[in-house]
Protein backbone atom coordinates (compact mmCIF):
# COMPACT_ATOMS: atom_id res chain seq x y z
CA UNK A 1 0.00 0.00 0.00
CA UNK A 2 1.50 3.35 -1.02
CA UNK A 3 0.34 6.89 -0.44
CA UNK A 4 0.87 9.53 -3.08
CA UNK A 5 4.33 10.94 -3.74
CA UNK A 6 3.26 14.10 -1.89
CA UNK A 7 4.21 12.31 1.34
CA UNK A 8 7.49 10.59 0.46
CA UNK A 9 8.48 9.79 4.05
CA UNK A 10 5.11 8.72 5.47
CA UNK A 11 5.44 5.03 4.66
CA UNK A 12 9.07 4.97 5.77
CA UNK A 13 8.15 6.59 9.10
CA UNK A 14 5.18 4.28 9.65
CA UNK A 15 7.31 1.20 8.98
CA UNK A 16 9.90 2.54 11.42
CA UNK A 17 7.19 2.97 14.08
CA UNK A 18 5.90 -0.54 13.35
CA UNK A 19 9.40 -2.02 13.75
CA UNK A 20 9.89 -0.21 17.05
CA UNK A 21 6.48 -1.37 18.31
CA UNK A 22 7.31 -4.97 17.41
CA UNK A 23 10.98 -5.14 18.38
CA UNK A 24 11.65 -2.39 20.90
CA UNK A 25 8.55 -2.53 23.07
CA UNK A 26 7.13 0.82 21.90
CA UNK A 27 3.52 1.97 22.02
CA UNK A 28 2.26 4.89 19.95
CA UNK A 29 -0.54 7.40 20.53
CA UNK A 30 -1.14 9.23 17.25
CA UNK A 31 -3.27 12.40 17.39
CA UNK A 32 -4.71 13.63 14.08
CA UNK A 33 -6.41 17.04 14.00
CA UNK A 34 -8.06 19.05 11.26
CA UNK A 35 -11.28 20.56 9.99
CA UNK A 36 -14.25 18.36 9.12
CA UNK A 37 -13.99 16.72 5.72
CA UNK A 38 -10.22 17.10 5.32
CA UNK A 39 -9.34 13.38 5.21
CA UNK A 40 -8.44 12.64 8.84
CA UNK A 41 -10.35 9.37 8.82
CA UNK A 42 -8.84 8.20 5.54
CA UNK A 43 -5.34 8.99 6.77
CA UNK A 44 -5.90 7.20 10.08
CA UNK A 45 -7.29 4.11 8.35
CA UNK A 46 -4.24 4.12 6.11
CA UNK A 47 -1.85 4.42 9.08
CA UNK A 48 -3.62 1.65 11.00
CA UNK A 49 -3.46 -0.61 7.94
CA UNK A 50 0.30 -0.09 7.62
CA UNK A 51 0.98 -0.70 11.32
CA UNK A 52 -1.40 -3.64 11.79
CA UNK A 53 -1.38 -6.22 8.98
CA UNK A 54 -4.65 -7.67 10.33
CA UNK A 55 -6.43 -4.35 10.94
CA UNK A 56 -10.19 -4.93 10.87
CA UNK A 57 -12.20 -1.69 10.65
CA UNK A 58 -15.34 -3.49 11.84
CA UNK A 59 -13.68 -4.27 15.16
CA UNK A 60 -10.89 -1.74 15.54
CA UNK A 61 -12.69 1.57 14.99
CA UNK A 62 -14.32 2.92 18.12
CA UNK A 63 -16.29 6.03 19.01
CA UNK A 64 -16.48 6.20 22.82
CA UNK A 65 -14.56 5.62 26.02
CA UNK A 66 -16.66 2.54 26.79
CA UNK A 67 -15.90 1.02 23.38
CA UNK A 68 -12.21 1.82 23.92
CA UNK A 69 -12.25 -0.02 27.27
CA UNK A 70 -14.01 -3.03 25.78
CA UNK A 71 -11.90 -3.27 22.62
CA UNK A 72 -8.45 -2.65 24.08
CA UNK A 73 -8.65 -5.85 26.13
CA UNK A 74 -9.39 -7.88 22.98
CA UNK A 75 -6.37 -6.67 20.99
CA UNK A 76 -3.07 -8.51 20.73
CA UNK A 77 0.35 -6.96 21.17
CA UNK A 78 1.25 -4.51 18.41
CA UNK A 79 -2.23 -4.06 16.95
CA UNK A 80 -3.83 -0.76 15.96
CA UNK A 81 -6.98 0.93 17.22
CA UNK A 82 -8.65 3.93 15.60
CA UNK A 83 -10.65 6.33 17.79
CA UNK A 84 -12.95 8.59 15.77
CA UNK A 85 -13.84 11.92 17.37
CA UNK A 86 -11.86 11.16 20.53
CA UNK A 87 -11.59 14.66 21.96
CA UNK A 88 -14.46 14.25 24.43
CA UNK A 89 -13.03 11.31 26.35
CA UNK A 90 -9.31 11.81 25.80
CA UNK A 91 -9.23 15.45 26.90
CA UNK A 92 -11.98 15.48 29.50
CA UNK A 93 -10.75 17.90 32.18
CA UNK A 94 -12.75 16.26 34.97
CA UNK A 95 -10.28 13.51 35.88
CA UNK A 96 -12.20 12.53 39.01
CA UNK A 97 -15.01 10.81 37.11
CA UNK A 98 -15.03 7.00 36.91
CA UNK A 99 -14.83 7.23 33.10
CA UNK A 100 -11.71 9.40 33.23
CA UNK A 101 -10.01 7.07 35.71
CA UNK A 102 -10.87 4.16 33.42
CA UNK A 103 -9.31 6.01 30.45
CA UNK A 104 -6.04 6.35 32.37
CA UNK A 105 -6.11 2.62 33.19
CA UNK A 106 -6.83 1.83 29.51
CA UNK A 107 -3.87 3.93 28.39
CA UNK A 108 -1.67 1.85 30.70
CA UNK A 109 -3.00 -1.29 29.00
CA UNK A 110 -2.18 0.35 25.66
CA UNK A 111 1.42 0.70 26.80
CA UNK A 112 1.59 -2.86 28.10
CA UNK A 113 0.29 -4.25 24.80
CA UNK A 114 2.44 -1.98 22.62
CA UNK A 115 -0.61 -0.71 20.76
CA UNK A 116 -0.78 1.91 18.01
CA UNK A 117 -3.78 4.14 18.77
CA UNK A 118 -4.93 6.81 16.29
CA UNK A 119 -7.24 9.49 17.67
CA UNK A 120 -9.14 11.92 15.44
CA UNK A 121 -9.89 15.36 16.83
CA UNK A 122 -11.95 17.76 14.76
CA UNK A 123 -10.65 21.32 14.82
CA UNK A 124 -13.63 23.60 15.37
CA UNK A 125 -11.71 26.83 14.75
CA UNK A 126 -13.06 28.81 11.83
CA UNK A 127 -16.51 27.24 11.90
CA UNK A 128 -19.58 29.38 12.23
Amino acid sequence: MELSSDCPYLNENLLDIKANINYRNWDWLDINTGMEGTGKSSLDLYKCGIIDDNFNPNKQIIYSQKQFSNQIDLLDKGQALYVDEGVEWLFNRNWSTPESRETVADLMVMREKNLFVCVNITNKIGRA
